[in-house]
């Protein structure tokens, strides 16, 4: 039984020693409106759609991140214009299923999905999280323009 409680002493001050080491170092606070925290390169954000130097959509509405995504977020329906190049007529994200795991940027042939670095993805209204094409190629310039 000795044996047994000076284990745990051991344990408890070791957990108070961490305690103690981290209470008097200077908190580290950002202020957040005006100051962000720094994002590492690795980070997985909201997605974007790209666009080709002459404005026109890189996506080819495959349906490959629709398949491959693993919690079903993703909707795609192609159109097919007059000279057989495909479109995107409907492409959508519900940001509240997506679980951020790059899937659909790595299954991407032509490099049309890419996941950002953006965060900041709170809104008031939950319809508001459902991202149409034209949001996805727009909100991230906008977004991206802001300090």
């Amino acid at each position: 039984m000795g044996r047994l409680s000076k284990f745990f002493l051991t344990d408890l001050f070791t957990g108070l020693g961490v305690t103690l080491k981290y209470a008097f170092k200077k908190p580290v606070t950002y202020q957040y409106p005006e100051q962000h925290r720094p994002i590492g390169p690795r980070y997985r954000g909201r997605q974007e759609l790209t666009l080709y130097d002459d404005g026109s959509l890189k996506c080819v509405a495959c349906g490959l991140c629709a398949a491959v995504c693993p919690s079903r977020c993703i909707t795609v329906e192609p159109l097919e214009l007059p000279d057989g190049r495909r479109y995107p007529h409907v492409y959508q994200i519900e940001i509240t299923r997506c679980v951020f795991c790059g899937f659909c940027e790595e299954v991407c042939p032509f490099g049309a999905v890419v996941l950002t670095g953006l965060h900041e993805l709170a809104r008031v209204d939950k319809a508001d999280l459902i991202f149409q094409k034209e949001d996805l190629m727009a909100r991230g310039a906008e977004e991206r323009a802001e300090p």
